[in-house]
């Protein structure tokens, strides 16, 4: 996991608070362990494991500005 660079690659964790598949403490740990992965770690509060479905409103709050990132970083490429 050391070796990817999460900024580099564009890779993003997001990740529904109340999810009991992967505990935020999961999630602490890949932060951890990838470089570059503590800007790109998105925790969406009030959901489990499928956000888009069981707070539609909340995902889309959490998603788009990781959208707009990633599209303005291939556009500056």
């Amino acid at each position: 996991l050391g070796e990817i660079d999460a900024e580099k690659q564009g890779l993003y964790v997001v990740g529904g608070d109340h999810d009991w598949s992967c505990y935020p403490e999961h999630t602490a740990e890949l932060r951890d362990a990838v470089t570059g992965l503590k800007k790109q770690e998105v925790r969406i509060p009030g959901v489990g494991h499928f956000p888009p479905s069981e707070h539609p409103a909340a995902f889309k709050d959490a998603i788009v500005p990781v959208l707009h990132e990633l599209k303005a970083r291939y556009e500056r490429a």
